[in-house]
């Protein structure tokens, strides 16, 4: 079992998606754990799940690798396929993300971003609009601080930044046009972070843009990063080691305790979530 990603409901149920292995939702209920797995018998049509995003009104999306977007009956406790308007084929969607008015971005692979609005309507979004690349693999939506919301979007050629309100893209520094992105994250100091598969971890804001990896003790290639409940940032590598960022060290990635190397088994950490009671969850696959 290869976990892909992982959310925590409002009824602070935990579910996570697999790479080969479909979906699964542990409910803690009276002190007890019960793990349900959601496969063909519940609607799901696609073993590979790439994405999970739970909107604000409680809405659950689940985003996979051969037959695109399904949606969450929680009446029927099934999946449903979702058809998008606009599209001829049918997307690989590795990330989700939405916007404060409603609308559902997704990162469709090869394909570009597409914008899904409330009333039903899409706007696809290309390279030809701005975008670094149309391999869309991670969406990261910046809270808005002057009604001025943006859309980070990371690509396999490095990283667009959407304005929502006026729908212009911009491409954030094109010498890290070599930079497959994988993750973004905002830390408590408003920093914004991005892991990549081929240059370790970057620091893009407010501070100059700068990079940690091999070199600096971490590794290149990162699997996912994770702000818990203090703003502290978590960053799993490939090389199987889990490390988190503290400003006033004097190296400042802390290699992770060996309490938690004991339970991991040297096994790689595909995903870290947060659930209940800011309990930290970490997902292994390979």
């Amino acid at each position: 079992l290869s976990i892909s990603s992982m959310l925590t409901d409002r009824s602070g149920n935990l579910w996570f998606g697999s790479y080969n292995q479909f979906l699964y939702r542990l409910i803690r209920k009276d002190g007890k754990a019960v793990l349900r797995k959601y496969g063909k018998e519940k609607g799901m049509t696609d073993y590979r799940v790439l994405s999970l995003l739970m909107t604000r009104m409680g809405k659950l999306w689940l985003g996979s690798k051969h037959q695109g977007l399904f949606g969450y009956d929680a009446e029927k406790d099934r999946f449903m396929p979702e058809f998008l308007p606009g599209l001829k084929e049918i997307p690989r969607i590795y990330t989700m993300a939405e916007a404060s008015d409603g609308t559902l971005w997704i990162g469709i692979y090869r394909k570009g971003l597409l914008a899904w609005y409330p009333d039903g309507t899409t706007r696809l979004l290309t390279e030809t609009d701005g975008l670094s690349d149309n391999r869309v693999i991670y969406l990261y939506p910046e809270p808005a601080s002057d009604s001025l919301e943006i859309l980070w979007v990371g690509t396999s050629k490095g990283i667009s930044r959407l304005t929502l309100k006026d729908g212009q893209i911009s491409r954030i520094d094109r010498s890290q046009e070599d930079r497959i992105v994988i993750d973004f994250k905002k830390d408590e100091f408003g920093r914004i972070w991005f892991g990549t598969k081929t240059k370790g971890l970057n620091c893009l804001e407010p501070v100059p843009y700068r990079q940690w990896d091999r070199m600096q003790g971490l590794g290149n290639v990162i699997l996912d990063l994770h702000k818990d409940h203090g703003g502290r940032v978590w960053i799993s590598v490939y090389e199987k080691e889990i490390f988190y960022f503290e400003d006033h060290a004097a190296s400042p990635f802390i290699p992770k305790n060996q309490d938690l190397a004991s339970l991991l088994k040297g096994e790689a950490v595909m995903a870290i979530g947060r659930g209940n009671g800011n309990r930290l969850y970490f997902g292994t696959g390979i």
